[in-house]
Order: C-alpha cells, then sequence, then structure tokens
C-alpha cells in the first residue's frame, strides 16, 4: 500500500478558492455601485462595461444579460441589443423576462405577427399578465385583426377593470370599425379615470366632430386654438448659427426613411439631439425655453388641463428631419410628449404655394372617416420660424418640389416622471 503523501495542495486550495471567491465578490459589488452610477447619470457606454464585467463573474445570469440588452438599447446600439435578445430566445425560449424582452423589440421593428406568436406564447405562462394583453391587442390592431383586439382587451378588463391603455386599444379598434358611437363611449370612460390620456385629444377630438357632438373634455378642448408661431429676430442668431446646426446635425446617427417613422424620401436623426448641453443645441435649448414661458403666458386663465397642469418639471428630446427633392412626414401625433415644436433651419425655394408646409389636423393617421367634418391648418415653413402645439394633435408635411434640402428640427417636451 503507497504511502500517502502530506495533503499540502488539498489544504491550500479551499483557501484560494475561498480568496477568489472573496475578490469575486469585491469585484461584483465594485461593478455594480459603477453601473448604477453611469446609468443614472445616463451614460450607457460606461454601464454596458460594467455590466459585461458583471457578467464575465455570473455568465449564467439572464437576468444580467437581459439588462445588458437593454443598456444597449439605451445606448442607441439596437443591432446589438437584438442579437443578445435572440440569442437569450434560442437558449431559454420559455422564460417570461426573455419572451417580453424579444417581444419588445418585435413590436419595435413593426413585426407584429412575430410579437403577437411570443405574446401568445407568454400568456399561456402568465395568464393575468396586463403588460402582454396590450402587446396582444396593440399587435392585432396593427394586423387589421379589430374583433380579435376587442375581445382580448375585453378580457384584460376583467382582470384589471379601469386600465386606460386597455380601454384605448378598444377606441382604436371600434375606431377601424366605424363603431365610431361605441368608440366615444369608451373615450368618455377614459376621461373619467386618466383625462390627460393621449387617446382623448387626438381620437377623441376628432370622434366628437365625426358624430358632431358639443362634449367638452377637461384636458385639452380646441387643439387648433393652441399652435402658435413664433420668428426668431435676426439679433437672437445669425446665419452661421443655422448652418452650425446642420452640421451638428449630420454628425448624429442617421437613417434614410426610418422603418418605425413617418419621414419619407429623407432622412431623420436619432432621438438624441440634446443629449449634450452645449453649442449650437444649447443656444437652440434657450430659444425653445424662453419661447415656451411666452407661449405659456399667453395662456394665462386657461383652464385646459393641457395649460393648467403643464408639467414643472420636462425634459425635451430633439430631432433633426432632412426632406429630400419630393419629400414628406405622413400623419402622425407624439403621445409621449405634452407640447411639441418644430424650428426651421433650411427651406428651399418652392414654386407652389403650400410645398413643404405643414398640415395639423383633427383626422390623422389612417383612421377612418364617416364626413370630411374636421379642423385642419396649413401653415408655410420659413428659415427661423418656430412652431408650438400639442403633442396629441396630428400633422402631416406636404411635399415639396424644390432641389435643395428642406431641414428643420423637431422636439417634445416630456414630462418628466422620474422627478
Amino acid at each position: 500500500m503507497k504511502e500517502k503523501k502530506p495533503g499540502i495542495l488539498k489544504e491550500k486550495l479551499p483557501k484560494l478558492s475561498n480568496l477568489s471567491m472573496n475578490r469575486n465578490v469585491e469585484s461584483k459589488k465594485e461593478y455594480i455601485d459603477a453601473l448604477k452610477k453611469h446609468r443614472n447619470l445616463g451614460d450607457y457606454k460606461n454601464a454596458i462595461e460594467n455590466m459585461e464585467k458583471i457578467i464575465s463573474l455570473e455568465p449564467y445570469n439572464i437576468n444580467y444579460q437581459i439588462e445588458l440588452a437593454h443598456y444597449y438599447y439605451a445606448d442607441k446600439q439596437i443591432i446589438k441589443a437584438k442579437e443578445i435578445a435572440k440569442d437569450l430566445l434560442n437558449s431559454h425560449k420559455d422564460d417570461i423576462e426573455v419572451l417580453r424582452l424579444n417581444i419588445f423589440f418585435e413590436i419595435l421593428d413593426h413585426n407584429y405577427q412575430e410579437s403577437l406568436d411570443l405574446a401568445l406564447r407568454l400568456l399561456n405562462k402568465n395568464k393575468n399578465d396586463i403588460s402582454n394583453y396590450l402587446n396582444i391587442t396593440g399587435s392585432l390592431i396593427e394586423l387589421k385583426r379589430y374583433d380579435e383586439a376587442i375581445n382580448f382587451s375585453q378580457q384584460s378588463l376583467k382582470i384589471e377593470k379601469n386600465n386606460p391603455s386597455q380601454i384605448a386599444n378598444l377606441v382604436k379598434a371600434h375606431t377601424y370599425k366605424k363603431e365610431f358611437k361605441v368608440a366615444f363611449e369608451y373615450v368618455k370612460e377614459i376621461e373619467n379615470i386618466l383625462p390627460n390620456h393621449s387617446v382623448i385629444p387626438s381620437l377623441g377630438i376628432f370622434l366628437r366632430e365625426q358624430l358632431s357632438l358639443d362634449t367638452q373634455f377637461k384636458y385639452l378642448n380646441n387643439p387648433m386654438h393652441f399652435i402658435r408661431e413664433y420668428k426668431i429676430p435676426n439679433d437672437d442668431i445669425d446665419k452661421n448659427f443655422f448652418n452650425d446646426l446642420i452640421k451638428y446635425s449630420k454628425k448624429l446617427p442617421m437613417k434614410w426613411e426610418p422603418k418605425n417613422k413617418t419621414t419619407l424620401s429623407g432622412y431623420q436623426t436619432e432621438s438624441s439631439l440634446f443629449r449634450e448641453n452645449k453649442y449650437p443645441v444649447s443656444k437652440l435649448k434657450d430659444v425653445i425655453e424662453d419661447k415656451i414661458k411666452n407661449y405659456l403666458n399667453s395662456f394665462k386663465g386657461i383652464e385646459d388641463l393641457f395649460i393648467k397642469n403643464f408639467p414643472k418639471i420636462t425634459k425635451i428630446k430633439g430631432w433633426t428631419v432632412m426632406l429630400e427633392k419630393n419629400g414628406y412626414q405622413n400623419s402622425h401625433c407624439h403621445p409621449e410628449g405634452w407640447l411639441s415644436g418644430i424650428f426651421y433651419i433650411q427651406i428651399p425655394e418652392n414654386k407652389k404655394d403650400n410645398d413643404g408646409s405643414i398640415e395639423f389636423s383633427t383626422h390623422g393617421y389612417d383612421y377612418p372617416k364617416i364626413n370630411n367634418n374636421f379642423k385642419k391648418i396649413t401653415i408655410r415653413p420659413e428659415e427661423g420660424k418656430l412652431i408650438l402645439f400639442p403633442s396629441s394633435l396630428f400633422h402631416k408635411t406636404i411635399p415639396f418640389t424644390g432641389k435643395d434640402q428642406r431641414i428643420s428640427i423637431a422636439f417634445d417636451i416630456i414630462q418628466n416622471q422620474t422627478n
């Protein structure tokens, strides 16, 4: 029988292993603290770097992988975020959070059949997930399967009776079916729950006009009344400022006819124009803030909640649109915003009166109509003109025939929910 040698390594290994584990725990805590700091500052590049270090310590933690995908998305690295989501779906096809992540990206890409398939799979695992019901009904509406959307909305409301977003889907589905009276009853139901819900000053006003009703809404009754034009004086800005804005915009990531936007025959940048507070956007931001003060002062005493409850703490999100010859934007509104605006920095010479103009209307998107009883206003663009209007108001751009680009900066003033 062989004599056993002293177990020197056997005694040392556990100590080394414990030391390594302790270092890993300390490193993980350090990375998590750094991640939180960078995330709170909106510095997603460094948040990603720290999350990847955390994942190197726990490579099988899918919650960290999901969080990493969200950081890539926040950093505008959409392709990388989607790759992570797809890889997770291949390896964890029944994980609830993985399904939610992939549903989000399919909806973002307007792949509504794919988002519906994933949402139905998720429904089999969780019958009470209200947000998933919203994904199902929203996808069905986009697929023009309105009866099914209504059915799932009603199922959802049995779980959460007063969910305004789900009731809003009923408004949309019934509107597309031209069941305007039914749709309007749901609008009134939403107003009792959340008077400033975006469907009220958009679809609600359109339905009210189509039905020739005199119903008064608490949030906004006559959106056309709240359009204001401002010509920025020459002593506030000069031609160099316009050129600097154009140069700055062209350095931002942009896409030709972006898939999930309304821009056609033109480029649109990402919504990161005001991310850095430096010239020339800092100067533009000052101009916008000054005109918003003027705008609100002009409506003093107005009882519409759009003015009366204007958020005290806001953030601004902006982007640049560069339209080529025959370029335009389809009808849309900005449901995320409270107040929106457009600032014109380059306008080509147009032969026709309304070439390149912006048209505001109480009818929008591709909603059906039973008559032409709706309001619309057309405003011609001019270099240095700033227009402010309610974010819920439908608007579109009329195509133009000029040779030069039509360049404008659009922005939303958004209620800051985190403060």
